[in-house]
């Protein structure tokens, strides 16, 4: 199995992240990739952890990781990628890696 590790400069522009999450996942896909790992805080990261973290979490039936899957579905691959999860505690937020199979499927 080829495995593709994606390293990227995230920023606090999640759909730019999405868009960079998925011309890499393109390009690896083409090049035989069958799972790209992204790191930690891919869709979203900052310089420092603030309280805008909780505020653009979402769950993990939310639009990040519906596009998350759509992108997996999409080149064919199993795709995993961090994310900010909502907490059930105000003012709190998950760092979350998340997986997705070829299927669009969450693993």
């Amino acid at each position: 199995m080829r495995i593709a590790l994606g390293q990227l400069e995230s920023g606090a522009d999640i759909r730019a992240n999405l868009a960079a999450i998925d011309r890499f996942a393109a390009e690896t896909a083409r090049d035989g990739a069958a799972l790209v790992a992204f790191p930690e805080y891919a869709t979203y990261e900052k310089k420092k952890v603030d309280a805008t973290f909780p505020a653009v979490a979402e769950p993990l039936d939310g639009s990040v990781c519906r596009e998350l899957a759509a992108i997996a579905r999409r080149h064919r691959i199993a795709l995993v990628a961090g994310l900010v999860e909502t907490s059930e505690e105000p003012g709190r937020a998950y760092n979350t890696l998340v997986a997705f199979g070829p299927d669009g499927g969450q693993l």
